[in-house]
């Protein structure tokens, strides 16, 4: 056991293709624009009558079933489809996904179908919808901290050589029953999410369908190095992280390049809510407070809302956008950062054809993801030099 994890912490893997569907549209150009726009496309949840009313309408869809979910995976997957699965390798695919899933049936179903699994009968469903044949298969529900789970789990799948290709696949679903969890908590804001800011009070939820390949071996010059994913658990809270930001700063220091100098930018898991904001700036100041040049902290749930289980693959996404275009997006809906942080936070500036510009080149992304019971995640993406 310690020779594989020794080999798991040396492992270079690649993201050599991805796609995604969203309240900004169907297609990772869509997501892409509307970030470096500036376009808040997240839309309140009405919870003032029981049932709680989602109207995501105009700006964002609500996939109401399993069918629904399944149509909005195939687009994200029929995105990266040509991005070198076919070939024979071994193949792995990952769903990633909270309980979001589940349709609501804790309050429509019978007790027999209520312990039916919410997240196999979609993944098995996707598989025979595309025809792949994947030699392993799983989900995983860890929260928001889905998507860089399932990340660090084919990490380990690459490193043991059981497959070569890991498919991953994040969805979740907006429905009364997770509405009401996040009203119950206090967490959802009746205006806009606000991330960082001195005036945020609580974050958007959205949908969002993703798909990522990673492989073992770089498939062109344009694939982007994944360092080895940190993963913690704490056992301070369900609901909230503490606020000594222990566990996320000990997933960050699993990677051991991140000890050895700061990103140039972080996507953030930055939700917009009191508690996620204050750990993650006591984290990063932490970290990186030492360092010649501080990274500059972004995210993207001002814009598409906190997807759940998705927002991890959504971050990377957007990662591979901000390295291939050398483009820094804001915190669109940020105006006023918050006195008491330390951080370099990328708020609003005044619209103008070049804002999304940045006078750094970035090489280094860190991304974080926090999640209901204690699960934290980090991940970094790098742009690397690869022989065609």
């Amino acid at each position: 056991m310690k020779a594989n994890l020794a080999e798991f912490s040396h492992a270079r893997n690649w993201i050599t293709g991805y796609g995604c569907t969203s309240a900004s549209g169907g297609t990772t150009a869509d997501y892409w624009d509307a970030l470096c726009r500036g376009a808040d496309l997240s839309s309140p949840v009405d919870t003032a009558r029981w049932p709680v009313q989602v109207n995501f309408e105009p700006k964002a869809c609500l996939w109401q079933n399993r069918a629904g979910l399944l149509a909005q995976l195939l687009v994200a997957w029929k995105q990266v489809r040509a991005e070198t699965l076919d070939g024979g390798q071994p193949l792995g695919v990952i769903l990633a996904s909270t309980k979001g899933l589940i349709e609501d049936f804790v309050w429509k179903k019978t007790a027999a179908e209520q312990q039916c699994d919410p997240l196999a009968p979609l993944l098995e469903r996707f598989l025979i919808e595309t025809g792949l044949q994947p030699v392993r298969t799983i989900c995983i529900s860890n929260a928001c901290a889905s998507s860089l789970s399932a990340l660090f789990l084919a990490q380990q799948w690459l490193a043991q050589g059981s497959v070569s290709k890991v498919l991953i696949l994040a969805a979740d679903q907006v429905g009364p029953f997770v509405a009401l969890g996040f009203q119950s908590l206090r967490a959802l804001t009746s205006t806009h999410a606000r991330p960082f800011d001195r005036n945020r009070d609580g974050l958007q939820l959205g949908e969002a369908a993703a798909a990522l390949v990673l492989s073992a071996t770089p498939s062109s010059p344009e694939s982007h190095e994944l360092l080895p994913v940190g993963l913690d658990a704490e056992g301070f809270a369900v609901t909230r992280p503490s606020l000594s930001g222990d566990s996320l700063a000990r997933a960050c220091v699993m990677i051991p390049e991140l000890r050895e100098a700061a990103p140039q930018l972080i996507i953030a898991h930055g939700t917009g809510t009191v508690l996620n904001d204050q750990t993650e700036d006591q984290v990063f100041t932490r970290l990186f407070e030492a360092s010649t040049e501080k990274p500059d902290i972004t995210a993207t749930k001002w814009c598409i809302g906190h997807t759940l289980g998705a927002s991890g693959a959504m971050d990377m996404i957007a990662a591979c956008r901000v390295l291939e275009t050398q483009k820094v997006f804001h915190l669109a809906n940020t105006r006023e950062v918050d006195a008491s942080f330390r951080g370099s936070y990328r708020a609003a500036r005044d619209a103008n054809p070049n804002w999304s510009q940045t006078e750094r080149v970035v090489q280094r992304i860190l991304i974080t993801s926090l999640g209901f019971g204690g699960v934290h995640a980090a991940a970094v993406l790098q742009k690397s030099v690869v022989q065609p």
